[in-house]
């Protein structure tokens, strides 16, 4: 008999007959949303600010925000929002060459050896950062300055990064992250330069700012400045993104749960192991629990296939592990 198999199957058994929720095919690790307050000639109306945020060679002006990481699963896409300085048209301006997008270990309030008496947390070191151009662009609507809401300023954008498999960001549960997104326009002076779009949070927005020479180490010569609320009516604003994590039982992170997933479980079952290796649940070690996680996402996500109802996943399981023992003889 294949102890390997049955013991996996066993879990996955038991898991889906105690009525564990059937997997996502689109978790969200992190989301704080733009405020929609109405709409105007048919699309929706965003209150918020916004924070230029360019990778200029010899000044860069880079916003970030803080997040908590809750789930070991990596980073595997981010959604951003945000509009055009001085630009109120449907279709964007001249789009930056890319984006730079950054991520950073987190810096406690009152833990700084240079800034002790900084009030707000902030970015530490740079643990992990992409460059890429190939990204989604959707108009959404308009946004309304919260000084003056009776105003309506520029055009309002979405944008989608999805993250090569080399590219996701592995994280520790526990911990504050912060995520920096700066778009590069080279050597190029934008006529209407490209900015993140906000919202008031329980947490302040904190600017970037680097004033050094082009190729300086942003991890060790950054400072970083709080924004406050620019109308001094109420808390600060901070950025508005979302972070969508790896499906549960992705291990080579291409966005479907396979059996090449299952094959690199497999290869690992019973020995320590990180999230490739198919340790899903973030325990260290790769056993039967992380097989029930591939188990209940298999085939996420394919449009147009119906889910199984959990009593038929847990037959068909059951009907796996038993052909397994009578073709071992046991």
């Amino acid at each position: 008999m294949n102890l390997k198999w049955s013991s996996a199957a066993a879990v996955a058994v038991i898991g889906v007959l105690t009525g564990l929720a059937w997997g996502q095919c689109d978790p969200v690790k992190w989301s704080q949303e733009p405020v929609k307050i109405g709409e105007w000639e048919g699309f929706p109306l965003f209150i918020g600010w916004y924070e230029e945020s360019v990778y200029y060679p010899q000044m860069p002006r880079v916003a970030a925000a803080d997040w908590q990481c809750n789930e070991p699963n990596p980073v595997r896409d981010l959604h951003i929002w945000g509009s055009y300085i001085g630009w109120a048209e449907p279709q964007p301006p001249p789009a930056p060459h890319g984006f730079r997008i950054t991520f950073w270990d987190d810096m406690p309030v009152g833990a700084d050896p240079y800034w002790p008496d900084v009030w707000y947390s902030h970015p530490d070191q740079l643990i992990h950062q992409v460059w890429t151009d190939t990204f989604d662009v959707q108009f959404l609507g308009w946004s309304v300055d919260p000084c003056e809401p009776n105003t309506i300023t520029d055009a309002f954008f979405k944008y989608e990064v999805v993250f090569e498999p080399a590219e996701c960001f592995f994280q520790q549960p526990g911990n504050i992250y912060w995520v920096s997104v700066s778009a590069d326009y080279g050597d190029l002076q934008p006529s209407h330069p490209w900015a993140w779009n906000n919202r008031k949070w329980d947490e302040p927005m904190i600017e970037y700012g680097l004033w050094g020479n082009e190729g300086a180490d942003p991890a060790v010569y950054a400072d970083w400045w709080c924004r406050d609320d620019p109308c001094e009516a109420g808390p600060p604003y901070d950025l508005c993104f979302t972070l969508t994590m790896a499906i549960d039982g992705d291990a080579n992170l291409d966005g479907v749960v396979d059996g090449l997933d299952y094959n690199a479980w497999s290869l690992h079952y019973n020995q320590p192991g990180g999230w490739t290796g198919g340790d899903f649940n973030g325990s260290g070690f790769v056993d039967g629990l992380d097989y029930n996680l591939w188990s209940l996402n298999y085939g996420c996500p394919r449009a147009g296939e119906p889910v199984p109802e959990p009593a038929s996943a847990a037959l068909l399981i059951l009907g796996c592990w038993f052909i397994a023992r009578r073709r071992s003889g046991s």
